[in-house]
């Protein structure tokens, strides 16, 4: 899977503090992997509609079980809201054992 270009689901207002998230996960397994990768359309989906949310990215080198994310948020409430929400709760949860 390439590099998942930068997205701008809200343009954020000029002049505003933006919080900043960077995360790295790998799997254990190339199982793993391929279920991150399965949930990722939806999780991407989610991003691209969650208030909030200002941007976001994703490397994946999934032959290493290495992924990347960086994203911007309005705040960290913003940011709390999308990861307990939505796809992004259930992926997480499934992938905490991996």
């Amino acid at each position: 899977m390439p590099t998942l270009p930068w997205t701008v689901p809200n343009t954020p207002p000029r002049d505003s503090e933006v919080h900043v998230f960077a995360s790295r996960f790998e799997t254990r397994t190339l199982w793993g992997a391929l279920k991150f990768l399965a949930g990722t359309p939806a999780v991407w989906r989610q991003v691209r509609s969650t208030p909030g949310a200002y941007g976001a990215t994703l490397k994946a080198k999934p032959l290493r079980r290495t992924f990347w994310t960086l994203s911007a948020w309005e705040s960290k409430a913003a940011l709390d809201a999308f990861v307990h929400s939505g796809a992004h709760k259930p992926a997480a949860r499934g992938l905490a054992r991996r």
